[in-house]
């Protein structure tokens, strides 16, 4: 099996080649005494050109990898529920709990404390007490940290389901859910920062 080699070792070993070949053209070895002067000369030339070929594939080399490492990476969103079962977990809340309400506003308190991001489906409509189901947007958008200071979770964003267009937020103050009319469905937030935070 070969030994696996990227254009960065490459380049570092066609510059070691040309090296070689300049300094066997400078100083011959035994053996190229006996080659004709023409052969010698072909092989400096070739020794100059793979050495300048060489510097300036490694030099693009950096320069890729250096627009690499600056290109943003694609944000992964999962759903809220991966997180506040992961910080269930940590802090050891029982799953017989109502739906992890220590959890849920742990991650409340981190998104108002701006130490995580929560993105949401934003509802559209003005809440009508007949109407049974809310109007969502159809896309995802970053929720302001201000609106945890006065919102919540709800139990439902802590199951694993496929009812996304409903509710998983509502006002902290009580009788306030018929007039709600600035809920958000189908929370989703990233969760290597979650994971990367200290629950006491």
């Amino acid at each position: 099996m070969g030994i696996p080699m990227d254009n960065k070792h490459a380049a570092g070993l066609g510059i070691l080649l040309g090296i070689a070949g300049i300094i066997m053209s400078l100083f011959p070895p035994e053996f190229m005494n006996q080659l004709p002067e023409y052969s010698k000369t072909t092989i400096q030339i070739v020794g100059f050109a793979c050495l300048i070929v060489s510097i300036i594939g490694f030099i693009k080399s950096k320069w890729f990898e250096g627009e690499k490492s600056s290109t943003p990476q694609k944000r992964e969103l999962s759903p809220i529920w991966k997180a506040i079962h992961h910080i269930a977990h940590v802090i050891s809340e029982p799953p017989e709990s109502t739906y992890y309400p220590k959890a849920r506003s742990i991650i409340r308190q981190k998104a108002k404390d701006g130490e995580i991001t929560i993105w949401g489906k934003k509802q559209i409509d003005d809440r009508i007490e007949w109407i049974k189901e809310r109007k969502f947007s159809e896309v995802l958008t970053e929720i302001p940290k201000e609106y945890w200071s006065t919102s919540k979770i709800l139990p439902f964003a802590a199951t694993d389901n496929k009812y996304v267009n409903n509710p998983y937020t509502a006002p902290e103050a009580i009788g306030a859910w018929e007039s709600e009319k600035n809920s958000y469905a189908d929370l989703r937030i990233d969760l290597e920062p979650v994971k990367a935070q200290k629950y006491v």
